[in-house]
């Protein structure tokens, strides 16, 4: 499921940042969004720092896995 954020109108484009919901990728690609925050390379989360993602609202899944890591961290 894809809950954007605010309204889209017609014919708007908009964006998708795949490290809200994924951990890793098998395959990453090459990002043309030309936002000016562009990460460039799309990996997952797991290739991000805590830094970049916190600007982002991210699924369940991706916050537990980032819990687990600060968990292990810990350690």
């Amino acid at each position: 499921m894809v809950i954007a954020l605010g309204n889209i109108e017609i014919g708007e484009e908009f964006t998708f940042f795949y490290p809200s919901t994924e951990w890793s990728m098998d395959r990453g690609f090459d990002c043309i969004c030309q936002s000016e925050n562009c990460l460039e390379y799309i990996q997952g989360a797991s290739h991000l720092p805590p830094n970049v993602l916190k600007k982002y609202k991210l699924s369940q899944y991706i916050q537990q896995k980032l819990k687990k890591d600060d968990d292990k961290n810990a350690l």
